[in-house]
């Protein structure tokens, strides 16, 4: 990553941005967490460094940021989450518990971008995200006696009319055995 002094220009078209101590402290944050946080999860652990800092300010910087390409955005809920890794990865993302963990395989990200040439496809940035269960969810949902087809990996539960119909075909698991 690239390191950020304050009073840095960042330029955007012809205008001029400073790149201020709070903004540049927000972006440490941002590179130095594995944790994809929420605006309030950024503006509490700036408070330390910054206690007259407002959450409106973090708020506007972290918008500041990620329309000029210094960190990326992803909307989970209704809660916006930062990430400051701008470079092409995996995100797995936990639809029970919204954790998101980043997936570094370079092999994979570049097997999507040549998929993604074959078939004529100019991206211009790879934000890839896998959607499933992580380890801890599944267990809880196991323990709470959910199953699971093998199939999609969905719960049972969530299975809509037209797959209840695969369903049949499909083993499940239940505690932590398949049954037909």
């Amino acid at each position: 990553m690239a390191k950020v002094k304050a009073k840095k220009v960042i330029p955007r078209k012809q205008k001029k941005y400073r790149l201020t101590k709070q903004r540049a402290a927000i972006l440490k944050y941002l590179q130095g967490v594995k944790t994809h946080p929420s605006a309030q999860s950024v503006f509490k652990a700036l408070l330390k460094s910054f206690p007259q800092i407002s959450f409106g300010t973090v708020y506007r910087n972290l918008n500041f940021l990620q329309e000029h390409g210094y960190c990326k955005e992803f909307v989970l809920g209704k809660v916006s989450r930062f990430d400051g890794r701008v470079d092409s990865h995996i995100h797995l993302i936990c639809d029970q518990c919204l954790s998101i963990v980043d997936l570094d395989d370079k092999k994979s990200v570049i097997q999507l971008k040549k998929l993604a040439r074959r078939e004529r496809f100019h991206y211009h940035f790879g934000n890839f995200e896998i959607h499933g269960f992580c380890a801890a969810c599944m267990k809880k949902m196991i323990a709470q006696g959910d199953i699971f087809c093998e199939a999609c990996g969905d719960p049972l539960h969530q299975l809509t009319k037209q797959e209840e119909k695969v369903r049949q075909e499909c083993l499940f698991l239940k505690e932590g055995e398949y049954i037909k």
